[in-house]
């Protein structure tokens, strides 16, 4: 078999390489094939939000701040029926009418059509969201089932003046939308809004019991699933299920499993107790559309995330398809298919008559604006300074990104039974020790605890690391990592499945999670510090309930404002940290944070790391703001 030449290889590649250019450069946008009934969805939203706007202005409520566009969807930074953290760009993202011509085209996606039935659970933390969805259904002709929480996030439909469920009631009173819902629930804590103002969510129920829908109010997790599962499936099996936002019923009491946007049939495998509506669903045969990363569902379909301009209606990618010039791929393939089989026969001959191409690729291919060659990719970000240099591998060195293998001292004695400290639970399974470091000097005591979440790793990486450091006065408890087999088996949870940072204060007689908590919190009571401080990480991927960045949280700043006010300056100055930390309150129940601040009225500040930053940034930001806490209060 002859072989073939190099030259003529090349030059084959050089064809298709070119034919591939020129097809991506003739793309043209045409009409998606349902760009009409999305931009009807979408032109329904937007009466809604208008109606929505008088419905506000009539309950004496103004347009928000942070509401730069106009749209009255946007909620306060907290009210007292609050039910957790909320991101503002998340917020605004979904105030556009765009959102329902993508809801359209999710529903598409899912296999829903006319005269199908759908099943959704609707929270108050993402009015635009539920419009979207709402206007969709109504356009395609799809009977929607909806159960509806009044509770809500920060910046959601959170004023106790105007909750979601009385919104889309008034839609229906006035004809705008075709559907009320079949259900209402308070949201939030146990669905019963139990962290809400008692007085507050007294006379919300009250108004929602007006409504009409049906009121629940189940505190058992089972139950209440049962309970929707009823309405939902009165009138005959649903085809689609969707979930928007977070709520507790809707995903679960454990992990969250679903990618955002629809997940296919049989996708989830396993069902536990602790599953939501949306496995459930799942699991058994549906297609589910889950609404809650914000940032992931607009990059995936090619919406703006939190624009400064919201564009015009039919201008966004979503009601468009793109049509490639496919005669330029076509040709290329069949011109390098000649080229190769040329040289086959004949050898070099033909080569050189096309050499030209491949002049002529690399003077169009490698050229930026201008005519400019682009070469340079980003630069690294410059490396954090400020933390204690004597905690990190080699004295401080700077490794590009540290993995685990970098610290075997640490990982060697990940529990180790310290001479200078005292053991929790001892004599049980589930025994760890606490650090103390003693200080030369008088001065107060501190309180560390870090990987009550096993597998956020920097937070109790840097609790170890720590266990080394000397002080100059005062003392510092340091119980790394809280959660042992956790941090043993890189998971969230404990061995048992639960998460110890929703069973504060605990039961020393209950399940393994409950004992933990209940110790820590004990052990804090009886040290009596002068702050407490919780190292977690944030996940990236769960975007809107968890993507909190580098960040801080606290339930109260009393005794801790100036501190977290200094540290925030500092850090946005650019002297702590690799970016600026954000400031959060609100801590979930059940968490060290909430129930030590709220019951013992000590303070707590919860650091928060980025997932989306290395692990060697991750570290450096947790030590750094350790360090300068510590500082502030005189130990180091």
């Amino acid at each position: 078999m002859r072989k073939l030449p190099r030259a003529s290889i090349a030059v084959a590649a050089a064809v298709l390489l070119l034919s591939a250019v020129l097809t991506a450069a003739g793309v043209k946008r045409a009409p998606a094939p349902d760009c009409d009934r999305k931009r009807a969805a979408a032109e329904l939203m937007q009466v809604c939000m208008d109606r929505i706007r008088l419905y506000k202005e009539e309950a004496g409520l103004t347009l928000s701040e942070e509401d730069i566009h106009g749209t009255w969807l946007i909620g306060a930074p907290y009210t007292m029926v609050t039910t957790t953290i909320g991101a503002l760009e998340a917020k605004r993202t979904t105030a556009n009418p765009d959102m329902a011509a993508l809801a359209v085209q999710l529903l598409k996606e899912a296999g829903v059509g006319p005269g199908d039935r759908v099943g959704a659970a609707f929270s108050g933390s993402f009015p635009g969201l539920n419009l979207a969805v709402l206007s969709a259904c109504q356009v395609m002709e799809a009977e929607l089932v909806y159960i509806c929480s009044a509770g809500a996030s920060t910046y959601g439909a959170n004023q106790p003046e105007l909750t979601f469920p009385e919104m889309a009631h008034r839609l229906v009173e006035d004809g705008i939308l075709s559907q009320d819902g079949v259900a209402v629930s308070m949201g939030g804590d146990f669905d019963c809004g139990m962290e809400m103002y008692p007085d507050l969510r007294d006379d919300i129920l009250a108004r929602l019991k007006q409504l009409g829908p049906e009121l629940i109010w189940e505190e058992d997790y089972a139950k209440n699933l049962a309970l929707r599962r009823a309405y939902y499936e009165a009138e005959g099996p649903i085809q689609c299920f969707i979930g928007v936002g977070g709520s507790i019923t809707t995903l679960g009491l454990a992990e969250d499993q679903l990618d955002c946007g629809v997940t296919p049939p049989y996708t989830i495998q396993t069902i536990t107790k602790n599953s939501g509506l949306m496995e459930l669903y799942n699991a058994e045969g549906l297609p589910v559309i889950h609404l809650l990363n914000i940032k992931q569902l607009a990059a995936d379909y090619g919406l703006p995330y939190d624009p400064q301009r919201l564009p015009a209606l039919g201008e966004s990618a979503v009601y468009h398809t793109a049509q490639y010039p496919w005669h330029w791929a076509g040709g290329g393939l069949a011109a390098a298919t000649m080229i190769l089989l040329s040289a086959r026969r004949r050898g070099r001959g033909g080569a050189a008559l096309l050499l030209s191409l491949v002049l002529l690729l690399a003077g169009c291919g490698g050229q930026g604006e201008n005519g400019a060659v682009s070469s340079a990719g980003p630069d690294s970000p410059p490396p954090a300074e400020g933390y204690p240099p004597e905690l990190l591998p080699g004295g401080g060195a700077e490794p590009a990104d540290w993995t685990l293998d970098d610290f075997p001292g640490v990982l060697e004695e990940r529990f180790p039974g310290e001479e200078d400290g005292y053991p929790l639970l001892e004599g049980t399974e589930l025994e760890n020790t606490v650090r103390v470091l003693e200080g030369a000097k008088e001065g107060p005591v501190l309180y560390l605890v870090a990987g009550v979440h096993g597998d956020e790793t920097a937070g109790w990486l840097a609790g170890n690391l720590l266990k080394q450091a000397t002080l100059k006065a005062g003392r510092l408890c340091i119980l790394s990592p809280a959660n042992p087999y956790g941090a043993e088996h890189d998971q969230r949870n404990t061995r048992s499945d639960r998460d110890l940072n929703r069973n504060f204060p605990g039961d020393p007689q209950g399940w393994d999670a409950e004992q933990l908590a209940a110790a820590i919190f004990e052990d804090i009571r009886d040290k009596s510090p002068a702050l407490v401080l919780d190292l977690h990480e944030a996940r990236v991927r769960q975007g809107e309930r968890d993507d909190l960045g580098n960040s801080v949280i606290c339930h109260s700043l009393d005794g801790v404002g100036d501190l977290v006010l200094e540290l925030l300056v500092a850090s946005g100055e650019g002297g702590l940290c690799a970016s600026p930390v954000t400031l959060y309150d609100s801590p979930p129940p059940g968490s060290v944070n909430r129930t030590v601040a709220t019951e013992l009225g000590i303070p707590v500040i919860t650091v928060e790391t980025s997932r989306g930053e290395p692990l060697a940034q991750r570290v450096r930001n947790q030590l750094e703001l350790v360090e300068y806490v510590l500082e502030y209060y005189g130990l180091r």
